[in-house]
């Protein structure tokens, strides 16, 4: 039997149960960047053509230097740094935050992820009271080894 969850449901319940913390909310600058055709690299495919957002260039940048995605991309947002669930949240998608504090009243996106959140630790604890196995069906193989190694990869079940 397959589970079908909404996939941020799914992606924090995996966070949870794997006792994972993630410096970011997706791979930014991490473990995948975009490069446009001038050469100018962004931490995110979404940013491309934002001249604001541009990390480097492979074409002119002698040493292709990247500047810290901490540099280009910091959160300038003390709310979000001593908000309840930043641990798990990580701030939020880089390029919605940039879109919503231009736009828009960026507490209508923060109150959505919260309630998800909320959700997710909701759905967490009922699974994990009731039916622990169930929790393992829903996120699938996907837990990897933590710090303490509590959990390990575990075969489809």
């Amino acid at each position: 039997m397959k589970f079908i969850t909404p996939s941020f449901i799914s992606m924090w319940l995996t966070q949870l149960y794997s006792s994972l913390r993630r410096s970011n909310y997706c791979g930014v600058s991490e473990n995948s960047i975009a490069v446009d055709i001038n050469g100018n690299v962004y931490g995110c495919h979404r940013f491309v053509g934002n001249t604001k957002m541009v990390i480097g260039n492979i074409l002119s940048d002698e040493s292709f230097k990247i500047r810290s995605k901490r540099e280009v991309y910091k959160s300038e947002n003390e709310e979000c740094i001593n908000c309840w669930c930043n641990l798990i949240c990580n701030g939020g998608c880089l390029h919605e935050n940039y879109i919503f504090n231009k736009t828009n009243d960026m507490n209508l996106i923060c109150d959505l992820r919260q309630r998800w959140i909320e959700m997710s630790l909701g759905v967490y604890a009922e699974i994990c009271s009731l039916n622990p196995d169930k929790l393992v069906k829903i996120i699938g193989n996907e837990i990897f080894s933590n710090e303490n190694n509590r959990f390990l990869a575990l075969d489809k079940v």
